[in-house]
């Protein structure tokens, strides 16, 4: 199967959250390779020096990791695949190892920045991602660097490029700008709205890829515990999920059951890797839970009556209860559910009893019996009838296949 191997490693860091970029002689544009800090930071910064380096001194076959000097990292390498224009450099970053709290007094120091470039730096290093652990970016990266470049005499080096611009051949900005902090802010706040309306609409495919956008910007400190900053990113990203479901018309039980599940998660975890592994999973269940039980698209008297089914199973649920309760006429009921719907009322209620007994089967050893009335039907046999109609075998048999 042919793939492109650039595209693959581009995808691979996208969704990492780091910029990916492949520039073609003669690098005009190779400013961008640094989110233009320095034009924001120096006036009139020329970024010729660095062009001119990676002109001369990116050679094939070699895969640079290399690190400048506001702490910020690259990975580096000429593609020179024969299906490549000359001199194509893919360049990946930049990227943080070292949560920016613990090294923005370091880099201000030794680039010489005045005071009201501060919060500059600041945002820029909220703008791009941090990973404790480069690992496995830098072997997804070798892997495929190693096969773009056909493997022979592949090298990496560590040390030979260099980005070591000196503070003092530069004037600092007279004034502070505010294009790059805004531009962060709009991107954010952009994704965030797309990632809030794929969880509204149940598309966990289109959440998750918009989620890993949010790996670019790092999160506002309260204190110094990172964990800590962590967690309270991820209980207001709870309350964001618990909000966009409940504009589906999500009951709100079934929210408070899925909210309260992942603030017991956050709390108990101790590290940040245990915390990255729990917004995939926030994600996807929030999404089952529009998927399954968004009524939205009912009218208020639909959903009232939905409502009442799922949470009073065990309750007499004929025509006339539920007709009743949604006060209405029994008739007119029977007819709207159906429109609306497009099953019986009582196809309905059958079907939610057995999804319910497929739970208690799969997370319990109740007795049949007893999960025939945990579900609302007195009758074991009549419950065996309907079960295996549903489902396709009697519940015995699940149970059966299950241990098997």
């Amino acid at each position: 199967m042919n793939f492109d191997p650039i595209e693959l490693t581009q995808e691979l860091m996208h969704a990492e959250g780091i910029n990916f970029h492949v520039f073609k002689k003669p690098y005009d544009n190779i400013g961008r390779f640094d989110m233009r800090l320095r034009s924001q930071l120096y006036v009139d910064y020329d970024y010729e020096d660095i062009r001119q380096r990676l002109q001369d001194d990116c050679q094939e076959k070699t895969l640079y990791i290399t690190t400048d000097q506001f702490e910020t990292h690259y990975l580096i390498f000429r593609d020179s695949r024969p299906v490549a224009d000359d001199g194509d450099i893919i360049l990946i970053g930049p990227f943080l190892t070292s949560y920016y709290e613990s090294m923005l007094h370091r880099v201000i120091e030794r680039n010489n920045l005045p005071a009201i470039q501060h919060a500059e730096l600041k945002n820029h290093y909220c703008g791009i991602p941090f990973f404790e652990d480069t690992g496995v970016i830098e072997s997804q990266v070798i892997i495929l660097a190693r096969y773009i470049m056909d493997g022979t005499d592949f090298v990496v080096d560590r040390t030979s490029l260099k980005f070591k611009d000196s503070a003092a051949g530069f004037e600092n900005q007279p004034e502070p700008s505010t294009r790059l902090s805004m531009s962060m802010v709009e991107e954010r706040y952009k994704i965030e709205d797309e990632f809030l309306e794929a969880i509204e609409h149940g598309d966990a495919q289109s959440a998750l890829l918009y989620s890993s956008s949010f790996r670019k910007f790092q999160l506002e400190p309260r204190n110094t515990d990172i964990v800590r900053n962590f967690k309270n990113f991820f209980y207001v990203l709870n309350t964001l999920l618990r909000k966009a479901v409940q504009r589906a018309d999500v009951h709100p039980a079934h929210i408070d059951e899925t909210s309260a599940y992942f603030f017991r998660m956050i709390e108990a975890s101790r590290s940040l890797e245990t915390l990255r592994t729990i917004s995939p999973e926030m994600i996807r269940r929030y999404c089952r839970l529009v998927l399954n039980h968004s009524l939205r698209k009912y009218s208020k008297t639909i959903q009232r009556v939905i409502n009442h089914v799922d949470f009073h199973l065990t309750d007499p649920l004929s025509l006339k209860v539920l007709a009743g309760i949604a006060k209405v006429n029994a008739s007119y009921l029977s007819t709207q559910f159906k429109k609306e719907t497009g099953q019986n009322l009582t196809d309905h209620i059958n079907q939610k009893r057995i999804q319910k007994a497929v739970f208690f089967l799969n997370t319990t050893e109740m007795p049949i019996h007893a999960i025939a009335e945990r579900v609302g039907i007195l009758d074991e046999n009549y419950f065996s009838r309907l079960f295996k109609r549903i489902q396709g075998m009697p519940p015995s048999e699940y149970r059966k296949s299950l241990r098997s």
